[in-house]
């Protein structure tokens, strides 16, 4: 995780397709956010595989939207081929998750943002989730909110389908740490193969992300750390919307 204003922002990190579209947005803190964000995922990645440049990493986009690493560098450095990732970002604060081989996903939203927790609730949730969530009030409802949406939002991003899968078909259940997720009978995975975390890295922020790995996670395969490894001192407004 990292705050912006911690993140390099060099234009000559980005290949030609990534200024391309840093250039479409016409919001001088939208260009920004882009840049910093895709030179915080080039920096870490190099943290991994000090031998590349963080304006080396070459990427391709898959059929959905989802960015992998291109295979041509795998051809020229050994490990690059495994490394895989996601990036999610607020305006506040950006989350990457890295892995070896494995699909992984990662969400980050703001807490404190406008939202209809209810009717997105309604729509969203599946009914074993919705029915936990309406039943409570005040901040134990917005919390749980942005856990499921979280954890949701980290899981398709995993496994690269985007909105293509409806939210509905798959639910989790907090009872239990870490969160366990069921699937609707019709989609087609394995809920054993999955391993989910919650994470709130200010008052303000709810983090999950997920991944699929035959095997539960332990100390030294997931980690959760602040970019660069430093305390982030300015904690961004964290008040309730009226």
């Amino acid at each position: 995780m990292a705050a912006p204003q911690s993140c390099p922002a060099e234009p000559s990190w980005l290949d030609s397709a990534e200024l391309r579209r840093h250039d479409r947005y016409r919001v001088a803190a939208a260009q920004d956010r882009f840049l910093r964000s895709h030179c915080f995922v080039r920096a870490v990645l190099s943290s991994y595989l000090e031998e590349i440049r963080p304006s080396e990493w070459r990427f391709r986009i898959e059929d959905r939207g989802r960015p992998e690493i291109a295979p041509g560098l795998g051809e020229t450095y050994r490990g690059i081929a495994d490394l895989r990732f996601n990036l999610s970002h607020t305006e506040s604060l950006f989350a990457l998750i890295v892995t070896s081989t494995i699909d992984c996903g990662v969400d980050v939203e703001k807490t404190t943002r406008s939202t209809d927790l209810l009717g997105v609730g309604r729509r969203s949730f599946a009914p074993p989730e919705f029915e936990t969530f309406q039943k409570l009030l005040g901040a134990a409802r917005r919390r749980r909110f942005f856990e499921y949406w979280t954890l949701k939002e980290s899981y398709i991003k995993a496994i690269g389908s985007g909105l293509s899968t409806p939210l509905r078909d798959f639910w989790f259940d907090l009872s239990s740490d870490p969160p366990t997720v069921s699937f609707a009978s019709h989609h087609d995975d394995n809920p054993t193969q999955w391993h989910f975390g919650l994470v709130r890295p200010t008052p303000c922020h709810q983090l999950a992300w997920s991944v699929r790995s035959g095997r539960v996670p332990g100390s030294k395969q997931a980690k959760v750390r602040w970019w660069p490894d430093r305390e982030i001192v300015s904690v961004p407004d964290c008040r309730l919307p009226p």
